[in-house]
């Protein structure tokens, strides 16, 4: 709690804001430091945090950028991609569906768009919740589309 102290002092220059989010932090952090524990334990690294990437997409004239919350690099070399959430996270239809945001920054990964990864294949997605139990929830991810050596291709 310490350390979120000294983060909100620095960072939020709202007295209310620090204090609703310090309230919320104090209700997950046995959590928030179980789960992460775990995740340093078998050797999880965070390598990219806030980073932006950017991949041009062959043939069209697009590029696909992000710059996702938290990419950790595991000990067999793969990646796993976390994005932490205020709210729910969503559900495994919604990624399948709508929601494309992870699965969007794992196609980046695996096409090496994040400097500090280089090209990188992507383990799994998960949302680190900062609101109800502060549980990290695992989730499926269609790889309906990938971005591989320059073109967009399925899987």
């Amino acid at each position: 709690m310490r350390k979120t102290d000294e983060v909100l002092e620095a960072e939020v220059p709202w007295p209310s804001a620090r204090l609703f989010w310090r309230a919320r932090i104090a209700g997950i952090a046995d959590q928030l430091v179980k789960d992460e524990s775990a995740r340093l334990r078998a050797g999880s690294l965070p390598t990219v945090i806030e980073n932006r990437g950017k991949a041009v997409v062959a043939g069209f004239d697009f590029a696909l950028t992000a710059r996702p919350d938290r990419i950790d690099t595991l000990p067999d070399g793969r990646v796993h991609i976390y994005d932490y959430k205020s709210g729910k996270p969503p559900t495994d239809k919604q990624i399948a569906h709508f929601d494309k945001q992870l699965p969007l920054e794992a196609a980046l990964a695996e096409r090496g768009a994040f400097d500090k990864l280089g090209q990188a294949e992507v383990a799994g997605i998960s949302y680190i919740q900062l609101g109800g139990e502060g549980a990290t929830e695992p989730r499926d991810f269609p790889w309906a589309l990938r971005i591989r050596h320059g073109t967009v291709s399925s899987r």
